[in-house]
């Protein structure tokens, strides 16, 4: 990605670096746990240089069940993002702020919203946004070892990867003579997506998108829509989008489908994979549907294509961000 938008060390320092990725308290405990068995196994063998391996054990096992010491490895590969950010801006000598966000908290559109934030106001140049799903959970790895990805990661598992875009303001990207590939024409999200009024927020967010990318009627050709989680908001968002925000729709070759049948429940990643696809499905002019696995030509009719992607987390906002077909195709 920085290659493709020409950007080497120390080439581009007013760069923010926004990188989300699954992120809890409690996956700090492998390294924590491990640094204790070792102090408490070391304790006793100072104080009892006599006793063997399993007392030693026993000892431990005892300690365990008193919640005294937790190993959790699965949990390992969640501190991940907590450094990432930093060590990006350091390998490519960036100077602008650098943040570790949230999963749960719908990191990526989050991190969308900020960064359009900080270029609209000129407080940085460049963007770069990124999210890492790496949960290392070894059964899931067995899984899908013995069924075979697709179906697993569907059906039992969470998706692992890593997805990474450069945003700039279209004027500094002409003058880079960069390829873009797409314009992000708003981005909102409503927060929180449940409780009391929550269509309301909903509504609002969606109204938000809308006016700030000057959508006019029937310019939505693709609306990304998850199939896991959070039913309650996806049919609050389906129910806006079919009936007060319906004008905005094309009424031919409309598709509402989601990259999540094939990437599975990744949360954060897979709000960044269904942008990136749908970058590239405006910017090529194709549109795919999931479920049936055809695609067909993406018309403009006389306009730019745009699609609305609509992310949603286990648990907190929902994001919604308007892709468009750059204006210098």
């Amino acid at each position: 990605a920085m290659i493709d938008a020409g950007i080497h060390k120390d080439s581009h320092p007013n760069t923010a670096v926004l990188v989300n990725g699954r992120q809890d308290y409690s996956e700090l405990n492998f390294s924590i746990t491990l640094e204790m068995r070792e102090r408490i196994v070391d304790s006793i063998r100072t104080s009892w240089p006599d006793m063997n391996e399993a007392q030693i054990n026993e000892i431990l096992e005892i300690l365990r069940e008193k919640e005294r010491i937790r190993e959790t490895p699965n949990s390992m590969t969640g501190i991940i993002p907590n450094i990432r950010a930093s060590r990006i801006a350091a390998h490519w000598g960036f100077t602008g702020p650098t943040m570790s966000m949230m999963n749960g908290e719908n990191g990526f559109a989050r991190s969308l919203e900020l960064a359009q934030g900080m270029l609209s106001q000129g407080a940085v140049d460049t963007a770069v946004v990124g999210c890492t799903e790496l949960t290392g959970e070894l059964e899931n790895i067995y899984v899908q070892r013995i069924l075979g990805n697709a179906e697993t990661i569907y059906k039992n598992g969470l998706s692992e990867g890593a997805v990474v875009v450069v945003l700039k303001t279209v004027e500094k990207a002409e003058r880079d003579g960069d390829t873009i590939y797409a314009g992000v024409d708003g981005v909102a999200s409503s927060e929180p997506s449940y409780g009391p009024n929550q269509e309301a927020r909903l509504a609002s967010s969606l109204s938000q998108v809308m006016k700030e990318g000057r959508v006019g009627k029937q310019e939505i050709g693709y609306v990304e829509m998850p199939v896991m989680g959070q039913d309650h908001a996806k049919q609050a968002v389906s129910g806006l989008l079919a009936d007060k925000f319906k004008e905005y729709m094309e009424p031919a070759d409309m598709v509402t489908d989601s990259v999540e049948r094939y990437t599975g429940l990744g949360f954060g990643l897979t709000g960044a994979t269904a942008f990136v696809k749908n970058v590239l499905q405006v910017s090529n002019g194709v549109k795919f549907e999931e479920n049936t696995g055809r695609h067909h030509i993406w018309s403009r009719r006389g306009k730019a294509r745009r699609a609305l992607v609509n992310t949603f987390e286990e648990h907190g906002p929902v994001g919604h961000v308007l892709v468009s077909e750059p204006v210098s195709q």
